[in-house]
């Protein structure tokens, strides 16, 4: 992990630990699953454990990683079947979100997302999946916010949160990267022709087709996992 910046300003040093580990979290720096160790981390940014634990507790609070009595911190493993009940509702209501937005779109903003598709292409180039991530994340950001109703943005973002961790996809299934953007590329075209419907079925569509490759991988992993440990229990 990253040592902070120490020239920021205003930031304490929970503030600083929640902030850096998070990022890692989101873009798969650190696995679901993998140990946080307070001391180690303590130690790497010449604090106290103290302001260590601080931060553990909000990620805790947030969903992102599991506190274990007397065993440590472990960064929260992807629950299958809470994406399976959230990734819909998001589909849906980001959806309506994009055909209210096509219409209050400017041009700045579609330069934008041509420029976020292009940096996307980019990213994948190169392989790095977990860049890909925030630009997508910043993608979607600009069409459900721009939809002009508060209460909606507010619904879509605390779900974003809720699937967080779920925005190392392309880390996970880094074949999906080229058609994701793809996708991308083929919405902004329906929002420059105004046609609302037509983005809305796109975006719904493309959580959809993430969502089946997320649990497909997931489960296939886990199955994995359970043959591993029956071998090892054998043996």
């Amino acid at each position: 992990m990253e040592k902070p910046n120490r020239n920021i300003i205003g930031e304490t040093k929970a503030d600083h630990i929640y902030r850096i580990v998070k990022q890692d979290i989101i873009e798969g720096n650190l696995m679901p699953g993998e140990k946080l160790v307070v001391s180690r981390i303590a130690e790497s940014h010449s604090i106290s454990a103290i302001p260590v634990r601080e931060a553990f507790n909000r990620l805790e609070a947030e969903g992102l990683i599991t506190i274990r009595p007397h065993q440590g911190a472990y960064i929260k493993k992807i629950e299958t079947e809470l994406l399976k009940e959230l990734y819909p509702i998001r589909a849906l209501l980001e959806g309506y979100a994009v055909r209210l937005s096509t219409p209050l779109l400017k041009a700045k903003d579609l330069r934008c997302l041509r420029d976020l598709t292009k940096k996307m292409d980019e990213a994948i180039e190169v392989k790095k999946y977990s860049q890909m991530g925030r630009l997508n994340h910043e993608f979607h950001g600009i069409l459900y916010r721009r939809c002009g109703n508060e209460s909606l943005v507010k619904l879509i973002e605390e779900l974003w949160q809720k699937t967080i961790v779920a925005r190392i996809v392309f880390n996970l299934v880094p074949h999906r990267a080229p058609t994701s953007n793809l996708e991308h590329k083929k919405l902004v075209e329906a929002i420059i022709e105004k046609k609302a419907r037509k983005a809305e079925r796109l975006i719904v569509k493309q959580n959809e087709k993430t969502l089946e490759l997320l649990v497909k991988h997931l489960e296939n992993t886990n199955r994995i996992k359970k043959q591993e440990n029956r071998k090892t229990d054998s043996a």
